[in-house]
C-alpha cells in the first residue's frame, strides 16, 4: 500500500526499489513497471542505511512516549502516528535538507503550535 501510495504521489515507478525481502511479493508487478529489485540479504539491514535508522528512531521515540505518559498499550498506532508528525516536521529532507520531510511531502510549511502536546 506504502509504494503505491508513493507511485501515486511521485506519478512513476521508481527505478530502483531496496527491499529486506518484502518486495517479494510484489516482485511480478515491479519489474513490469521497470523497477528494479534490490533484495538486501536477511539480517543485514544496515544496507537499508537512512531507512531503517529513520524507523530505528521512531521506534525508540514511540516507546519514550509510552513510559512517559502511561498511554495504554493498545494506542501505541496513535503514538506512532505522532512521533512520525514530530520526526517529519523536525528532521531535514533526504534529498533537499532546506526543507523538512513535512514540506517535502506534503508543500506545506509546518505550524508546531497545531501538533498536539
Amino acid at each position: 500500500m506504502v509504494y503505491l501510495k508513493f507511485v501515486a504521489r511521485v506519478g512513476r515507478a521508481p527505478r530502483l526499489l531496496v527491499t529486506d525481502q518484502a518486495g517479494k511479493t510484489m516482485g511480478a508487478r515491479l519489474v513490469v513497471q521497470g523497477t528494479d529489485i534490490e533484495p538486501v540479504p536477511k539480517d543485514e539491514h544496515s544496507k537499508l542505511g537512512s531507512a531503517e535508522r529513520a524507523l530505528d528512531e521512531i521506534s525508540r521515540m514511540v516507546a519514550v512516549v509510552m513510559l512517559d505518559t502511561n498511554v495504554p498499550k493498545y494506542a501505541w498506532d496513535i503514538v506512532g502516528k505522532h512521533c512520525s508528525l514530530i520526526n517529519a516536521v523536525t528532521q531535514s529532507c533526504p534529498t533537499d535538507s532546506s526543507t523538512t520531510i513535512y514540506e517535502a511531502e506534503s508543500g506545506l510549511i509546518p505550524d508546531s503550535d497545531k501538533i498536539p502536546h
